[in-house]
């Protein structure tokens, strides 16, 4: 077992005693808190426990819990910064993904164009929800895919960068209203390079 002399008292107690690497042990930080002016009193978001804390500890870890123990329990399961999701997956996109490839299996034929002979098939979504619903999901080909997604999209309305024409587009990279503006704008960046 190992043990550590406090800094305050200097008592020698057990090293779980401790708060940390903290010099003093946990009797003595709990009447250094209580005897400051500054002290709040917190209630525990895990063990609902009143525990005194400061303003220092506030900002620094947002004094939510009253020891690590708490905290720990804190970031188990979905809020851990390592989890996985469901079956190991980074995120819902990645699992819900997983998940129909294993109920249907890779697609090889398009829903849309009725192609067999793409290079490559999706599985594309069809209300945008990412269900764990078989009925919510469409075989399709790349291009039909990217079709389906672009169609989806609500139009937003932006300003052509040259001559300031409203322009209604789905597009979110779209800057100019017209091929004219589009070379107009890169004559003009040549010009200044010269």
């Amino acid at each position: 077992m190992k043990i550590k002399q406090c800094k305050e008292c200097l008592k020698i107690k057990s090293i779980n005693d401790f708060y940390g690497i903290q010099g003093e042990c946990k009797e003595c930080t709990k009447k250094r808190i209580k005897k400051s002016s500054k002290n709040i009193i917190r209630k525990c978001l895990i063990c609902k426990k009143e525990f005194g804390t400061c303003i220092a500890e506030i900002k620094r870890s947002g004094g939510k819990y009253c020891s690590r123990k708490c905290y720990y329990k804190s970031k188990e399961g979905i809020n851990a910064y390592n989890f996985k999701g469901k079956n190991g997956c980074n995120n819902g996109y990645d699992y819900i993904h997983t998940w129909i490839a294993k109920k249907l299996g890779s697609p090889k034929y398009c829903e849309h164009c009725k192609t067999t002979k793409a290079k490559m098939y999706h599985w594309s979504n069809i209300s945008g929800k990412y269900l764990e619903d078989v009925r919510d999901w469409q075989r399709l080909c790349v291009k039909c895919h990217s079709k389906y997604d672009i169609e989806k999209r609500k139009e937003i309305i932006i300003n052509c960068v040259v001559c300031g024409k409203k322009i209604k587009t789905k597009s979110k990279k779209r800057k100019f209203c017209s091929m004219k503006c589009i070379n107009k704008y890169y004559r003009n960046l040549n010009k200044k390079h010269i």
